[in-house]
């Protein structure tokens, strides 16, 4: 009775996609997205065992997530996470929540380079969980923020794909690899969205947990490491050899001399500028005459310069708008060296490119004079955010004392932004330029009241 009640409920819910399906309209998870069905829940009768294990409720649960739980990538990582019983269910659960939720869409033309700076902004994390949308760079972000926020390591590996007729894709792949249960594992959450039709609501498992010697005959990492294998694979015998004789020459009983075991250790043990720029040593050594992969480095580091502004600018905007935060000026000040260096190996990788198509889209990025001028922004606003939380404090009995320190920050500040604006073009630059001019009038301002008051 209780089995045929369960099956009948699940009936009612696939009876409708099927309906859809034949009529050739789009099903009810793709309504759901869309705001056409308030409500829709769904269900998978019966899953596969997988490594010993049923995923089913795991994917259930992907399925059926509450909008309200995916407004952040920490909020949807604690509600898909919070009942799973092991590190594989909360991977599985947040790889089924990015291949069923996020929709693939293209915005390159097949003859454009890979990831401009605008295409590497829409790809970050928050921005493919607010549009629901992506290409592969934005699937594997977002999976290894989740994962991140999850407590599992998490890393994107880019590199070549093989499509199913065995030609490769021209502008490159991404996906990930994580650390579950001790073990680093593969994941590819865009070759993971189901095909359209009944199994709409299932996702692919072949790239779930991926067995590496099988994983390599599609998936061709740039840096060797994330091959898992100890003969890795070259992009020769990539392109050429069948997946018969790559088959044999991953065989584990051929034993090569890349302990990429040791290397993982080693790596985990690194902050992330020291892994990007082993990885970059690996790579190099191992496709350095590769212009796609040079390139790719230079976008990488391109991709970490961005971040790190993000960083800085959000906490010098909190700390201007809302008083309250004191900036740490010696760690923030090692993060805008860090900058400085990720743009100077940007800048070296990209010397190195010969074709011209490549060499065009490096110009999308921040010439020199472009990085030079936004960090002296950035440090001026690193000062206007200290003169806010000065001025913040000073209550009661002003002293000249007080006073001195305010205008001593106001002058570092505008110092950093005079040299800021002698080297900005305005027009490429608007709203860095709009900043400097608002936060330096905000502080006259304010250290011209404060004056008064001493007066007073």
């Amino acid at each position: 009775m209780g089995k045929s009640y369960t099956h009948m409920k699940q009936a009612l819910h696939i009876l409708p996609a099927i309906a859809l399906a034949k009529a050739g309209l789009p099903n009810s998870v793709a309504l759901a997205k869309a705001g056409l069905l308030t409500t829709a829940v769904f269900l998978i009768s019966s899953a596969p065992s997988l490594f010993g294990q049923n995923f089913t409720a795991a994917d259930n649960l992907a399925l059926n997530t509450p909008p309200s739980k995916t407004t952040s990538t920490q909020s949807l990582a604690q509600y898909l996470c919070a009942e799973q019983p092991d590190d594989a269910h909360k991977a599985r659960v947040l790889y089924a929540w990015v291949s069923l939720n996020i929709t693939y869409v293209d915005s390159t033309d097949e003859n454009e380079v890979w990831a401009t700076p605008e295409h590497l902004k829409r790809q970050a994390p928050m921005k493919v969980l607010q549009n629901r949308t992506a290409v592969c760079q934005g699937f594997a972000n977002l999976f290894c923020a989740l994962m991140v926020e999850a407590g599992l390591p998490c890393e994107v590996v880019t590199g070549l794909a093989k499509k199913a007729d065995g030609k490769i894709a021209k502008l490159g792949h991404a996906w990930a690899a994580a650390r579950i249960n001790g073990t680093w594992q593969l994941f590819d959450p865009t070759w993971g969205v189901p095909p359209v039709g009944i199994s709409r609501w299932k996702v692919v498992d072949k790239y779930f947990m991926a067995d590496p010697e099988h994983f390599v005959l599609k998936h061709l990492p740039d840096d060797p490491m994330w091959q898992l294998l100890e003969n890795p694979v070259t992009e020769r015998r990539f392109r050429d050899a069948s997946d018969e004789e790559i088959l044999e020459f991953v065989d584990v009983g051929n034993k090569g001399e890349f302990k990429f075991r040791d290397t993982l250790d080693h790596w985990i043990a690194m902050d992330s500028a020291s892994r990007m720029f082993g990885a970059e040593s690996r790579v190099l050594r191992f496709n350095g005459s590769n212009e796609r992969v040079v390139f790719g480095l230079g976008q990488r580091y391109w991709g970490l310069f961005f971040d790190l502004q993000y960083a800085l600018d959000s906490l010098t905007y909190l700390a201007i708008m809302y008083d309250t935060t004191q900036i740490d000026t010696i760690r923030f000040q090692k993060q805008l060296s860090l900058m400085e260096r990720y743009h100077k190996r940007a800048s070296l990788l990209f010397e190195r490119l010969k074709t011209a198509e490549r060499v065009q889209k490096t110009e999308k990025f921040y010439a020199p004079n472009d990085v030079a001028a936004l960090l002296e922004k950035i440090q001026g606003d690193m000062r206007a955010g200290v003169f806010e939380y000065l001025n913040h404090g000073l209550e009661g009995v002003l002293t000249q004392s007080q006073l001195a320190k305010l205008r001593y920050q106001f002058n570092l500040a505008s110092q950093f932004y005079h040299r800021a604006e002698s080297k900005m073009n305005c027009d490429k630059m608007a709203r860095n330029c709009f900043d400097v001019r608002h936060n330096r009038s905000l502080m006259a301002i304010q250290l011209g009241q404060q004056q008064v008051r001493l007066v007073q």
